[in-house]
């Protein structure tokens, strides 16, 4: 596209971070995030992650036309393993499949596996965290002082509620200020 530039949009255009300006071809090119245009670049950036924290597609889409069609690739060869979000189905987060376990199909976990699994009861709210205290762990979630105080709680009565008064100035207003939550 044969565009004239003018010299002060040029020097604008250069001080962005993400732009970059090739005076000799007198080009600007948008320099992505990641610099990934094909499947095994993006293999490449997945495998030399230092932690398995995988890739926001959200990244990925902002300076690669083509990767929804390459993750849906490379997913259907499990190389990649993709969390969709729930309504569109769409890509939100992909990783690297390292050990190449199939995702999806019949058989991919043995019926025993199910069996355990379903088996392990795991507590509700504060049972999960009075079960882990009990184990010897500390639950990460909750604060210890707050299941000690809701113990002491239960156990004293509730005190009812004194009727609330408000100062009436305008004796037009006597029904408004009334609390009626006691007929409720």
């Amino acid at each position: 596209m044969k565009i004239k530039f003018d010299s002060k949009l040029i020097k604008c255009l250069s001080n962005v971070d993400r732009i970059k300006y090739d005076p000799i071809n007198k080009t600007l090119e948008y320099l992505s995030l990641h610099n990934i245009k094909t499947a095994s670049d993006l293999l490449k950036v997945l495998e030399n992650q230092p932690t398995f924290q995988g890739l926001p597609v959200k990244q990925l889409k902002d300076g690669w036309n083509g990767c929804l069609d390459t993750i849906a690739k490379l997913e259907r060869e499990n190389k990649i393993i993709v969390h969709k979000t729930k309504k569109e189905n769409s890509p939100r987060h992909i990783w690297l499949n390292k050990g190449n376990y199939p995702i999806g199909g019949d058989k991919l976990i043995e019926p025993e596996f199910y069996e355990m699994w379903s088996k392990v009861k795991v507590p509700k709210g504060d049972e999960l965290a009075i079960q882990l205290l009990k184990n010897g762990l500390k639950p990460t979630n909750v604060d210890l002082e707050n299941i000690k105080n809701n113990k002491t709680t239960n156990v004293q009565e509730r005190k009812q509620k004194k009727p609330r008064r408000g100062k009436i100035t305008n004796t037009h207003m006597k029904g408004i200020l009334k609390d009626y939550s006691s007929r409720v």
